[in-house]
């Protein structure tokens, strides 16, 4: 593939995944099964609430080829306020991704 062909791509899903509804109609115009477009968001809605659920239940969640979701500690930490006060942030809870092996193939081609 050349390089202005996969930046069209690029910039074709950047423009689906930045916006919720064309998101939607790409998945609901390339399914088989003719599922309507109410029904595909209520899929895409299930499918994130459930993983943000679990990753927050269980710490980790594994979705094989896709890649894995965490919720891990960032410790507590200083950093200067651009030279004015020393701002301490507490430590939280934060989410983590790591995409698996065939998202990152699937990527690196």
């Amino acid at each position: 593939m050349n390089n202005a062909k996969r930046d069209d791509l690029k910039r074709e899903l950047k423009n689906v995944l930045n916006n919720n509804q064309k998101f939607i109609d790409s998945i609901s115009k390339s399914n088989q099964k003719g599922i309507g477009l109410e029904d595909t968001d209520f899929i895409i809605e299930s499918i994130l609430s459930t993983i943000i659920k679990l990753t927050d239940e269980y710490d980790e969640l594994m979705l094989q080829g896709f890649g894995s979701f965490k919720s891990v500690i960032r410790n507590q930490r200083k950093y200067n306020n651009f030279g004015k006060d020393e701002v301490v942030v507490e430590a939280k809870r934060v989410p983590k991704f790591k995409a698996g092996k065939t998202f990152n193939d699937t990527v690196k081609r």
